[in-house]
């Protein structure tokens, strides 16, 4: 009895440990197969200011208002997988569109992080004239802290491998029947999740432009603000084939960089939750059977590894007003801004018979001391002031009180002669009843008001020097 109670116990006992066992076998086994037991993955928006990496990075993390910060700015997306329930932060990091902060990108995408990371970048459909451009700046700007990363060769070869491979290994999921479920799980497995050496699978060889600046980290294009394509259709006069021009020179970028392209749109949600996916399916290994879409010029989406030069050559196919082999900055130009004509300010002249009545008003008010004149009056504007001028330079040169040079002429006190003030008055008064349609009289002249006062002058003179002088009235000048 006591042997068999002995026995009972040891089978009781060795039933436990294989339980706790096989707990701890698929505990472990759960452990090392968990899509997030790599560590944190990263995802680096790079492009040109106001080109949507804000808006695009909240889009990503399922908000609504973004938050926008300065130089380069980290944010963060929860990933949750529901086979496991388990979550995982993927880091998010922006970097504004001014290439002077690009010596900050080692804080992001240090060479540790490398294969963990992919860079998006953003171009604005709104100015398509300067995609290219943006492209070039900003894969010199990966390609120089590539450099400045001082990275091995050996590392280095490793992750230009790694990208052919993952490009050469992909399948499309429309060519993926249901009778080869093999098929369906590399179709809807990571691409690069065959990291068993032994694994056998069929590589397509690349083609002649196929990866040929292989800068060893995931690229993903990503084209922002795709609704615009209406507005440039209407402002721009944008044909089909202005965009098939535009979608021919980003895929045959892509190509050569093994990147992906996306046609965006946060205001109209499009294509903005499959780029989700596609970045989760890249960097944890989720599933993604979503194809190519190449037809709509606002939604576009080609994944890494799909695309070819044969492909792509049958959109030049059809071109018939341009070539491939023209400049993108021919076909794309930048529109003329035409500047505004600056505003003229109108400026209206005061009228002649207002301005003359004022002269008058002027000239007839007496002198306010003994050294006095009628021109001194405060208060008004330069012109009137030089037309002032000219009327005291013309009632003293025909009154004779043209300075010192005339001799003073003593009045008769028995005749009452007409006063300089009177023959003035007369003439202001001759161009107030001017007609309006008559033409005005010229103003005299320097010289003619000189010669007007010796003239005066040398009336003067005879009349003094005649005998009956002081009887005879003297002529005035009119």
């Amino acid at each position: 009895m006591l042997g068999d109670n002995a026995t009972q116990e040891k089978k009781a006992g060795d039933i436990g440990k294989n339980i706790w066992s096989s707990l701890l076998s698929e505990v472990s086994s759960r452990s090392t197969s968990s899509k997030f037991s790599d560590g944190e993955k990263n995802i680096i928006l790079l492009g040109d200011d106001l080109s949507g990496k804000t808006t695009l990075a909240t889009r990503l993390q399922g908000k609504e208002d973004p938050h926008r910060g300065s130089a380069l700015e980290y944010q963060y997306m929860e990933i949750q997988d529901e086979d496991v329930d388990e979550k995982a932060i993927c880091g998010i990091w922006i970097m504004e569109g001014n290439r002077s902060y690009r010596s900050l990108l080692h804080f992001a995408l240090p060479k540790e992080r490398f294969s963990d990371s992919i860079i998006v970048l953003t171009l604005d459909m709104s100015q398509p004239w300067i995609m290219m451009e943006s492209l070039d700046t900003w894969t010199t700007v990966i390609r120089e802290h590539i450099d400045q990363s001082k990275i091995s060769a050996e590392e280095l070869k490793s992750l230009e491998e790694k990208l052919i491979q993952d490009f050469q290994k992909y399948i499309d999921p429309s060519e993926v029947t249901q009778d080869d479920p093999s098929i369906v799980s590399q179709a809807t497995s990571r691409l690069s999740s065959s990291n068993d050496p032994d694994s056998e699978q069929i590589t397509i060889p690349l083609g002649e432009n196929t990866l040929t600046c292989n800068l060893g980290i995931q690229l993903i294009v990503v084209c922002t603000k795709c609704d615009f394509t209406e507005k440039l259709e209407k402002d721009n006069d944008y044909k089909e084939e202005h965009f098939d021009f535009i979608q021919h020179r980003l895929r045959t970028f892509c190509l050569k960089y093994g990147a992906a392209l996306f046609y965006t749109s946060v205001k109209d949600n499009k294509n903005t939750e499959i780029l989700h996916r596609y970045l989760l399916h890249k960097l944890y290994g989720f599933p993604f059977d979503v194809s190519a879409s190449v037809v709509d010029k606002d939604a576009v989406f080609v994944p890494s590894g799909w695309d070819t030069e044969k492909k792509i050559s049958i959109i030049s196919d059809n071109f018939t007003k341009v070539s491939v082999n023209d400049a993108f900055e021919d076909v794309i130009a930048r529109p003329i801004v035409r500047k505004p004509l600056q505003e003229m300010k109108e400026i209206t002249a005061e009228d002649e018979q207002i301005f003359l009545t004022k002269a008058q008003t002027l000239l007839s008010a007496p002198p306010a001391g003994p050294g006095a004149t009628r021109a001194s009056v405060p208060n008004r504007t330069t012109a009137d002031a030089n037309r002032l001028k000219a009327a005291q330079t013309s009632r003293a040169s025909l009154g004779g009180l043209s300075g010192a040079s005339a001799p003073k002429i003593k009045p008769d006190p028995n005749k009452p002669a007409q006063s300089n003030e009177r023959v003035l008055a007369n003439f202001f008064n001759s161009l107030l009843n001017k007609k309006p349609g008559s033409p005005a009289s010229p103003a005299p002249s320097d010289k003619t008001a000189a010669d007007l006062a010796r003239l005066q002058q040398q009336a003067n003179i005879k009349q003094r020097n005649s005998p009956s002088g002081s009887k005879q009235p003297t002529s005035g000048a009119s």
